[in-house]
């Protein structure tokens, strides 16, 4: 799966054009403020969520979004990682 340099997956558009309001979202703390419109797709995928009970909100959904795509970004990550600790070891051997 392609990651994208935003926040949105694979095949969709910006997934939430946001927002920022630097003077309310410092970033040395832990609080950002968004705004943020979902359409398309993203749209649909929210409404089917939502009426499934799996989301109560557009808050929740967007810090699922987040997660999810933190988490697999981080996973990639480990796997680069792992992936030239092997080609090191495999050269030096």
């Amino acid at each position: 799966m392609e990651f994208m340099r935003s926040f949105g997956f694979y095949g969709s558009r910006l997934w939430f054009p946001a927002y920022y309001e630097e003077e309310l979202s410092k970033p040395d703390t832990d609080r950002v403020n968004v705004r943020c419109i979902l359409y398309g797709d993203v749209a649909r995928m929210f409404r089917e969520l939502e009426s499934r009970g799996l989301i109560k909100s557009v808050r929740e959904g967007v810090s699922l979004g987040i997660t999810t795509y933190y988490e697999r970004v981080m996973e990639r990550d480990l796997l680069e990682a792992r992936a030239k600790t092997s080609v090191q070891i495999a050269n030096e051997a």
